[in-house]
């Protein structure tokens, strides 16, 4: 619950009370505290969350980074062997001739 809600609340909850006596008052602000406590234990709960959710995307970018590097350097590696054995293919030829 946003700081404003929890206000316009304790608006409402004083204005309903004004006739009301002091212990009730009281009795309600308790309410209201809790209210905000908990509130807050959320936020934080919320926060963690978050938190491990931003370190599993960074996890799971990079080791999408780390397989297209990977796969791009297996697929270099394959293009240097056929130019190497191309090559070799066209030594072959021009000493047979």
């Amino acid at each position: 619950m946003s700081t404003t809600t929890l206000l316009v609340n304790a608006i409402s909850l004083i204005e309903m009370t004004q006739d009301r006596d002091p212990a009730s008052i009281a009795e309600l602000y308790k309410h209201l505290t809790e209210g905000e406590q908990r509130a807050s234990g959320l936020e934080k709960m919320l926060d963690a969350l978050e938190a491990k959710m931003d370190q599993l995307l960074a996890d799971a970018e990079a080791e999408l980074e780390s397989k297209q590097v990977e796969a791009a350097t297996k697929s270099d590696a394959g293009d240097a062997e056929t130019e190497t054995e191309t090559k070799t293919e066209t030594d072959k030829q021009d000493k047979s001739q």
